[in-house]
C-alpha cells in the first residue's frame, strides 16, 4: 500500500488554493493566469529540452529556430490553461457549454451509439483533453475514461475528483478491462487516449514517419465487443473556446487480421489522422512527452570535410548502425543518413574556428555565430536546419560543426580520430590505435581505419567485375596507387616505373593480370606514365585514372576480385580497405629511403602483427610479391576491430 508523503499533501494543498483563487476569477483572468504558468513552466522545466528536440525531429529545414521555440513555449501556455480549466470543472454548466465549446461530427457518434454496441472514442494528448470528459457528460452522454494512475495517491484522488464531477468514472489502465467491456455492452462510451509511449512491448506505428510505440489494448475492447473507434480531437480556438471534432469510425481491420495486426492497422489510422491535428495545430499538442523514446528509429547526421577518406571512416561507423538496427528491427528500415558537406569559407576562418576550439576546451560561447561567420552560408544553413538523432564526423576540422548539430538537436556525437578537443564531449571517440589519445569509457580503439565498403558488397563486386573482364580462374593482383601527402615525401618517377616493371613481371610469369585504379592525389605525370606502361589489355585488363573518370565499384571490385592487394604506403584508409577485405596485402614505401613518421610506423606495425601485411620499399617489392602470393588469403576475419566497432555502436545508438 502506498502511503501519503509530504511531497503529496504539499501538492494537494497548492491544488485547492489554486482552487480557491481561480473561482474567484473570470474566466479571461483565470486563462491569463494559466497562460502565465505555462510561460514560468517552459523558462524552468526540464521538460523544454524534451519538446524543443521533438519539434526538431518533425520541423528541422521546415521552420525556423524562433519558430519551433514559439511552437514549444505555446504549447506549455495551452497545458497551463488546461490546467486552470481543470480547476473550474465542478462549476461548468450547460451555459458555459453552449458558449464557449463548439461540437462538429456529432452525428457520426450519434450513428454509431444506435447500433446498440458502445463506442470507442480515442483521443490524444491535445487541445484540452481533459474537457471532452466533462463536455460529453453535459450533453447526456454516459462516458467511462482510462486513465494512468498517478504515483502521489492523495493528488491522484483529487485530479479525478476533478474529472468525474459532472458524473462520468475514470478507470485506471491495466485494472479497468471489465469495467471497459461492461460499459460497452451495455451501448455506452468509453474514452481512451492514444499517444504516449508504450515502451518496447507496445505496437509500433509511424507517425511523422518514425515508428512510434503506442500501448496495446484498443483493438481488443473493438474486436471483443464489435464497438466502432471515432478519432475525437479538441482545439483551442483562442483562448476561451473550443472546437470539437468527432470524426467517422474507423475503418474496420482487415478480415481475418489476429489481434496483433488488427491493433497496428487500427493504431495507424489512427496515427494518421492525429498527425494531420497535429500539422494543422502544432502549439495544441502535448510535445513536452517523450512520445519517441522506445522507437528503433535512428537520423544520422554525417559531416563531411571533402576528403573521400574521412568520409569513407564516417560512413563505415553508420554502416555498423544499420547492422546492428537489422539485426533487432529486420524487415524495417530504422537507421537513415544524410550527409553534410561542411565547407568552410577559407583557411583562414578554418583555423580561427579550430584556435577558439582548443582554447575554450570546445565549449565556445556563441559557438552559432561563429559558425556562420566561418562556414559558407549554405553550409551553415544546412547545418541549422537538420536534425539528427546521432552526428557523426572524422578529423579536428569538423568537431566544432559536430557539436553546435549535436546540441542542437540533442544528439549523440560521435568523432572519428582524435577530435583535437576534450573527449568528454562526445558520446563516442573511435580512435586508431596509432593515435595517442587517453583512455577513456568512451573511447574506442582500433587498428585499421574504419571503411564504408561492405563485406558482402566487396565480394559481390569482385564477382561481377571477374565476369565482366571475362578473367576466369586467372592469379590477380589488385593496385591502388595514391599520391603525394602534405608533410610526406613525393612520389618519383624512377620509384613508380620500378614498382610498374615488378609487377608486370610477377604477372607475366603466373599467367596472370593486373586491376590498377589511381587516386584523386595521384600526381598528372604518374598517371600519363601508367597509361603508356599499362597499355597492354591483356596484362593489365583495368586501368582508372580516378582523376579522370572514378566509378563507384572500381575499389570495392578491385578488392574482391584480386587474391592479393599492393597499396602504396602513404594511405592508411586504403591499407585498411585492403586489409578488411581479407586478402593479403603489400604496404608498398615510395622509396627505399623513405621512413613513415612515428605515428605511421605504429599503424603498419600494429597490422602486420595480426593480419597477412608485408610492408618494403622498392628494391624489395619483388621479393615481397612472392611472399605475397604464398601467403594467399589465410581466412582471417577482414573486420579486425568488430568487438571495439560494435561497443562504440552501442553506445552510440
Amino acid at each position: 500500500m502506498r502511503t501519503t508523503s509530504s511531497e503529496d499533501v504539499l501538492i494537494v494543498s497548492l491544488a485547492r488554493a489554486a482552487r480557491a483563487l481561480v473561482r474567484r476569477l473570470d474566466n479571461g483572468r483565470a486563462l491569463a493566469l494559466g497562460r502565465a504558468l505555462g510561460r514560468l513552466v517552459w523558462s524552468v522545466s526540464k521538460r523544454r529540452r524534451i519538446a524543443l528536440r521533438n519539434l526538431r525531429s518533425v520541423y528541422a529545414g521546415q521552420l525556423s529556430e524562433p519558430e519551433i521555440r514559439r511552437i514549444a513555449r505555446r504549447s506549455f501556455e495551452n497545458l497551463g490553461m488546461n490546467m486552470i480549466e481543470l480547476l473550474r470543472f465542478p462549476e461548468m454548466d450547460a451555459r458555459y457549454l453552449h458558449q464557449h465549446v463548439t461540437v462538429r461530427g456529432r452525428e457520426h457518434l450519434e450513428r454509431s451509439l444506435g447500433g446498440g454496441k458502445g463506442v470507442i472514442l480515442l483521443t490524444a494528448h491535445f487541445g484540452n483533453w481533459e474537457l471532452l470528459n466533462t463536455v460529453s457528460s453535459l450533453f447526456g452522454y454516459r462516458m467511462v475514461a482510462l486513465a494512468r494512475k498517478q504515483k502521489h495517491p492523495r493528488a491522484d484522488a483529487f485530479l479525478n475528483g476533478l474529472r468525474e464531477s459532472k458524473g462520468n468514472r475514470i478507470v485506471y489502465k491495466g485494472f479497468g478491462v471489465r469495467e471497459i467491456l461492461r460499459t460497452l455492452r451495455d451501448g455506452g462510451i468509453v474514452g481512451i487516449l492514444s499517444d504516449q509511449d508504450g515502451g518496447r512491448g507496445g505496437v509500433f506505428v509511424r507517425f511523422f514517419g518514425r515508428l512510434s510505440s503506442t500501448p496495446a489494448g484498443v483493438a481488443t475492447f473493438a474486436l471483443r465487443s464489435g464497438a466502432p473507434i471515432h478519432p475525437v480531437f479538441i482545439f483551442r480556438e483562442g483562448d476561451d473556446h473550443h472546437r470539437i471534432e468527432v470524426g467517422p469510425a474507423l475503418a474496420p481491420p482487415a478480415p481475418g487480421a489476429d489481434e496483433i495486426s488488427a491493433e497496428r492497422q487500427l493504431l495507424s489510422r489512427f496515427a494518421e489522422g492525429l498527425e494531420a491535428a497535429v500539422r494543422r495545430a502544432p502549439d495544441q499538442w502535448l510535445w513536452a512527452h517523450r512520445r519517441w523514446k522506445s522507437t528503433p528509429d535512428r537520423q544520422v547526421a554525417v559531416l563531411s570535410d571533402g576528403k573521400a577518406g574521412h568520409l569513407s571512416q564516417s560512413l563505415g561507423f553508420v554502416r555498423e548502425l544499420v547492422r546492428r538496427r537489422a539485426e533487432e528491427w529486420p524487415g524495417e528500415t530504422t537507421v537513415r543518413s544524410r550527409v553534410i558537406e561542411v565547407r568552410y569559407r577559407s583557411e583562414r576562418r578554418r583555423a580561427v574556428c579550430a584556435a577558439l576550439g582548443r582554447l575554450c576546451g570546445g565549449r565556445v560561447p556563441a559557438r552559432g555565430a561563429l559558425l556562420r561567420w566561418a562556414l559558407e552560408p549554405a553550409s551553415a544553413a544546412e547545418l541549422t536546419a537538420t536534425h539528427a538523432d546521432i552526428v557523426v564526423s572524422a578529423g579536428s576540422s569538423l568537431a566544432l560543426c559536430n557539436l553546435h548539430l549535436s546540441s542542437l538537436s540533442q544528439a549523440r556525437s560521435v568523432v572519428v580520430m582524435d577530435p583535437g578537443l576534450p573527449r568528454r564531449l562526445f558520446a563516442a571517440l573511435i580512435v586508431p590505435q596509432h593515435d595517442k589519445i587517453s583512455s577513456g569509457s568512451n573511447v574506442y580503439r582500433t587498428l585499421a581505419s574504419l571503411s564504408a565498403l561492405d563485406p558482402s558488397d566487396v565480394e559481390r563486386s569482385g564477382r561481377e567485375l571477374r565476369e565482366r573482364l571475362a578473367l576466369g580462374g586467372r592469379a590477380l593482383v589488385g593496385v591502388l596507387i595514391g599520391g603525394d601527402v602534405q608533410g610526406g615525401p613525393a612520389m618519383d618517377r624512377p620509384g613508380l616505373e620500378r614498382m610498374i616493371d615488378a609487377l608486370k613481371s610477377h604477372v607475366k610469369r603466373r599467367g596472370g593480370a593486373l586491376l590498377v585504379t589511381t587516386s584523386r592525389r595521384t600526381p598528372a605525370w604518374a598517371c600519363e606514365s601508367l597509361k603508356k606502361r599499362l597499355s597492354d589489355k591483356e596484362l593489365c585488363p583495368l586501368l582508372v585514372i580516378a582523376s579522370e573518370h572514378n566509378p563507384p565499384e572500381t575499389v570495392p571490385g578491385i578488392l574482391g576480385a584480386a587474391d592479393s592487394i599492393v597499396v602504396t604506403s602513404e594511405s592508411v584508409s586504403m591499407i585498411s580497405e585492403a586489409v578488411r577485405a581479407g586478402r593479403p596485402v603489400l604496404a608498398l614505401h615510395v622509396s627505399d629511403t623513405h621512413r613513415p613518421k612515428a605515428k605511421h610506423q605504429r599503424f603498419l606495425d600494429g597490422l602486420s602483427g595480426r593480419y597477412p601485411l608485408i610492408v618494403t620499399g622498392p628494391s624489395g617489392l619483388e621479393a615481397g610479391l612472392e611472399e605475397l602470393s604464398r601467403m594467399g588469403a589465410d581466412g582471417r576475419s577482414g573486420e579486425p576491430d568488430r568487438p571495439e566497432i560494435e561497443a562504440a555502436a552501442r553506445a552510440a545508438l
